[in-house]
């Protein structure tokens, strides 16, 4: 942990404490966080390896690979297109619902671009 100084407009110093500094690892293995009470909105995963903290949005767009994807994908998919975390592939949500629900995971463009914030 590293500890930074600000300085306001009128002049006072202020001093964080950084808990969190983006490291070179890959965060290739998340683990569920121990946290107490579940809640979406707080940071519920870690990394094994560097310790990073990631809320259930961040976890989102790490495993689909950013901000950047999710606007590509909004110009070529609907809103209820499901992407399959274990295929790779998109498909449409009827055929989703009724072929593939049971036997696959998958998140829909609606809940990315909730997650990135677009």
């Amino acid at each position: 942990m590293t500890t930074r100084t600000f300085k306001t407009i009128d002049g006072r110093k202020l001093e964080f404490t950084v808990t969190q500094e983006q490291s070179s690892c890959s965060h290739d293995s998340i683990i569920p966080h121990p946290n107490r009470f579940y809640d979406e909105h707080k940071h519920t995963y870690q990394c094994a390896k560097c310790g990073w903290l990631f809320s259930h949005d961040e976890l989102l767009l790490l495993k689909f690979g950013g901000k950047d994807k999710v606007n590509d994908a909004t110009n070529t998919k609907a809103m209820d297109d499901v992407y399959c975390w274990e295929l790779k592939k998109w498909f449409n949500h009827l055929y989703w619902v009724t072929k593939m629900k049971d036997t696959h995971t998958g998140v829909t463009l609606r809940e990315l671009v909730i997650a990135a914030k677009l």
